[in-house]
C-alpha cells in the first residue's frame, strides 16, 4: 500500500497527472487495506485536479468509510455524488446505511457533528426511502443494517415494521441475499467507466 502511494506521489512530482482509472485503483487499494483516511485524501486530490469521479470510485470510498466508522465522511461523499449527478446504485446505498448503523451508539449519546444515534437512524431511513424512490430493490443487507440502525437509535417500532416487511418480501421470493460485505468489483476497464446501474456492485464470488 505504501509503495503505491509513494509511486503516486512520484508521478505528481514528475508532472504526470494520473487518470480516473488510476485514482480508482488507488482508492480501492486503500479500501482493501482498511485505510479510509488515505482513500479520502486520494479522492480529495482527484477532485482538486479537476477529474470527474464515477459511481464505482464513490461506492468503494463510501464502503471504506463505513468499515472505518466514518459516517459523516461517507455522507459527504454521497453529497458530492449528487452534486455531480452521479446515480448511486444499491451497493452505494447499502454502504451508506451501514455507515449510519456503525455510527450509532446504544445509549444515544452525542456523536460527532452534533449527531445522536436517533438522528443517525433517521439518516438511514431517509436513504431507505431514497432507494425505493430510485426504483431499486432493497436486499437482505439493506434491511439487516437498517434494522440495526433503528434499534441502536431507539426506534424499536420502526425496526419491527421493517422486520415484518423483510419477512414478507422473503416469503414471496422478492428478497436477494445481498453482497455488501466486500467492496464492489471494478467495472470493465479497471474503474474508468461511469457505471450507474444497481448491478455495478460486488463480484459474484464475494
Amino acid at each position: 500500500m505504501d509503495h503505491l502511494l509513494a509511486a503516486f506521489a512520484e508521478l505528481h512530482q514528475q508532472g504526470i497527472l494520473p487518470d480516473v482509472r488510476a485514482y480508482g485503483a488507488l482508492i480501492m487499494a486503500c479500501e482493501k487495506g482498511n485505510r479510509a483516511d488515505e482513500a479520502l485524501k486520494v479522492f480529495a486530490d482527484m477532485l482538486q485536479k479537476g477529474l470527474q469521479p464515477n459511481v464505482f470510485n464513490c461506492a468503494v470510498l463510501i464502503h471504506a468509510c463505513a468499515s472505518s466508522n466514518k459516517p459523516d465522511e461517507a455522507l459527504e461523499v454521497f453529497r458530492e455524488m449528487k452534486l455531480r449527478a452521479l446515480q448511486p446504485n444499491l451497493f452505494t446505498y447499502n454502504a451508506l446505511i451501514r455507515a449510519c448503523a456503525n455510527g450509532c451508539k446504544a445509549d444515544n449519546t452525542l456523536l460527532g457533528a452534533g449527531q445522536t444515534s436517533s438522528s443517525r437512524a433517521e439518516q438511514a431511513l431517509k436513504l431507505f426511502a431514497d432507494i425505493k424512490q430510485q426504483g431499486l430493490q432493497p436486499d437482505l443487507t439493506t434491511f439487516t443494517d437498517l434494522i440495526n440502525a433503528c434499534r441502536k437509535g431507539n426506534k424499536e417500532d420502526k425496526a419491527l415494521e421493517l422486520t415484518a416487511e423483510m419477512q414478507q418480501l422473503r416469503s414471496r421470493g422478492f428478497l436477494s441475499s445481498g453482497h455488501t460485505t466486500t467492496a464492489p468489483a471494478a467495472p470493465p476497464g479497471g474503474g474508468g467507466t461511469t457505471c450507474g446501474s444497481s448491478s455495478c456492485g460486488p463480484s459474484s464470488g464475494s
